[in-house]
């Protein structure tokens, strides 16, 4: 039957009210697909027969799935009880001249009601086939799935067959806290109605439990009560929350960082000058020694000493150059302007490379009171001429802090192996041996020495190079490697006899703000030991574009 038709039957034996006769039962009317029956009504028996059989039909179809039109004899119009026309939806009068007018005017008004119903129909379904969250109807009292759409079947990787027939509660993850979840959920729904949306797994075809977003409503239709269900993927909207969080703690992490560095850009500033007075001072010490001629040993302790504080103003110069503030141009001199102007750019290019065995020298001196008679170091030969493009003095810093970080690992062992834990420096007769061999051939310098080893590892290839740190202590903890440039952490002890309460992670931090800046990148590996008896360590890797090298 196409949208608009009626199917009309009278009910009892054929008496020209139209549509043909079926027996006064409701299986007979059910059985004709019947959308309208005549019932004609000549007595109150009659009247009270029709009641019964639309009851029956409204049992068995639903409520006003079928719709009844009362044909009435004058006899019965005299005594029509006060509730009528109830349960019919319209009547006439067999005697009124219009009485066949009134069939067709009801005839037609059922099939202008069905042409509504069929769009309306066709309204919901594609709706519900195309609304864009899967959707699943199913039966409120038994929980049988009654239809589901294309993205229903696409979030389940089901056919359509999987699904309609089958349980609700094939759709999510066999637990006692879904079950629990889900009961709690369906009381909800048959309380109000509808249910806030909740997080709740389902279980694709594949095996994956998907995180999704319910959000259901019941209602009735006819005499049955119905669950609809929307399930909204949530996998994505969750992973751009993560991402989100993970960015705000990024971001605090780089203004934490920022606030570091002016504060460290401060002190540069305000120890420069005192600096300054020291190197002067010493200076004059040298000069006035070399003119007494001193033991070669004082001559010798006063230029390390110079050597010290010169190397220190580069440190201090290097934490002046943390301050991420802006920065004011001054106009330059005459003289300025022109030196600018002629100069090539690649003296340009060579002021802001370093030369990567210098920087290695450089650091390696620096740290010789730390690492003498505490453990070997072996540098791999370094070409001279071999540059990247980072200054010398970053450089040297980033270096300075990666063996740093290295050497507390052998301090820390030491401390923890029964030694009062103040030694992280060496004697004057370990400084001598300076414990760094070259070209492999390890070198021992003082007790355990020889088991505490770092390798420096340079690389290069046409575009980067690369400086690998490695120690064999006992490695980083997960949560150490995650949180190693945060310059809020750390998990170094304090120094005896300082009165330091530990040390901050900014050295990691500004090393990785120096390195990035300059296009490079600077990674840590590690794999903790397991037993306590194999050591894996830790390797810091420090990749950065080659400049030029030097001649």
């Amino acid at each position: 039957m196409g949208p608009g038709e009626v199917v009309c039957v009278t009910w009892g034996p054929a008496s020209g009210f139209g549509g043909p006769s079926i027996a006064p039962t409701a299986d007979a009317v059910v059985a004709a697909k019947a959308d309208a029956v005549l019932v004609p009504i000549r007595s109150l028996d009659d009247l009270a027969a029709a009641r019964v059989l639309i009851a029956g039909v409204d049992a068995a179809l639903g409520v006003g799935a079928v719709s009844f039109f009362a044909a009435l004899s004058e006899a019965v119009c005299a005594v029509l009880p006060e509730d009528f026309p109830p349960p019919f939806e319209g009547f006439a009068r067999i005697e009124d001249p219009q009485f066949r007018s009134h069939i067709r005017a009801w005839v037609h008004g059922l099939k202008k009601a069905g042409a509504r119903t069929a769009q309306a129909e066709a309204r919901y379904a594609a709706l519900f086939a195309h609304i864009n969250d899967a959707a699943v109807l199913a039966d409120a009292d038994t929980g049988t799935i009654l239809d589901v759409n294309h993205r229903a079947l696409e979030l389940w990787g089901k056919s359509r067959d999987e699904l309609v027939g089958h349980s609700q509660a094939s759709l999510h993850p066999s637990s006692e806290t879904g079950r629990q979840i889900f009961a709690e959920h369906r009381k909800i729904l048959e309380k109000h109605g509808f249910a806030p949306a909740t997080e709740f797994p389902i279980l694709h075809k594949d095996g994956r439990i998907i995180d999704v977003e319910i959000s259901a409503s019941r209602f009735t239709i006819g005499p049955h009560a119905r669950l609809l269900g929307l399930f909204r993927d949530c996998t994505e909207r969750k992973a751009n929350a993560a991402a989100l969080r993970a960015h705000e703690v990024q971001r605090e992490r780089s203004e934490r960082l920022e606030g570091l560095a002016t504060l460290a850009a401060g002190v540069g500033h305000e120890v420069n000058n005192p600096l300054a007075y020291l190197i002067g001072n010493l200076e004059f010490l040298s000069v006035e020694f070399a003119r007494n001629k001193l033991p070669e040993d004082l001559s010798d302790a006063l230029r390390d000493a110079v050597a010290g504080a010169y190397r220190l103003r580069t440190v201090v110069r290097g934490l002046e150059a943390l301050d991420p503030g802006p920065v004011r141009p001054r106009a330059p001199s005459p003289q300025a302007a022109n030196s600018l102007a002629i100069a090539s750019s690649r003296e340009a290019a060579r002021a802001a490379s370093a030369r990567v065995s210098e920087a290695v020298d450089n650091a390696l001196e620096s740290l010789r009171f730390r690492h003498a008679g505490l453990c070997t170091i072996t540098v791999t030969p370094v070409s001279e001429v071999l540059a990247v493009q980072l200054t010398p003095t970053r450089l040297t810093q980033v270096l300075v802090n990666l063996l740093a970080n290295a050497l507390d690992v052998f301090v820390t062992a030491r401390r923890d192996a029964g030694s009062d834990g103040a030694r992280p420096f060496a004697t004057a007769n370990e400084i001598a041996g300076n414990g760094v061999a070259r070209d492999g051939g390890p070198t021992k310098t003082g007790e355990g020495a020889s088991e505490n080893r770092i390798e420096i590892n340079v690389t290069a290839d046409d575009a980067y190079a690369t400086i690998a740190i490695t120690d064999n202590g006992i490695g980083m903890t997960p949560e150490a490697l995650r949180n190693a440039f945060d310059p809020a952490f750390t998990t170094k002890f304090p120094i005896s006899g300082t009165g330091s309460k530990g040390r901050s992670g900014l050295g990691l931090g500004v090393s990785k703000k120096f390195v990035t800046t300059a296009g490079g990148t600077l990674t840590l590996t590690s794999t903790p030991r397991s037993d306590g008896s194999t050591p894996s360590g830790t390797t810091a890797t420090v990749r950065l574009r080659r400049a030029e090298d030097f001649s």
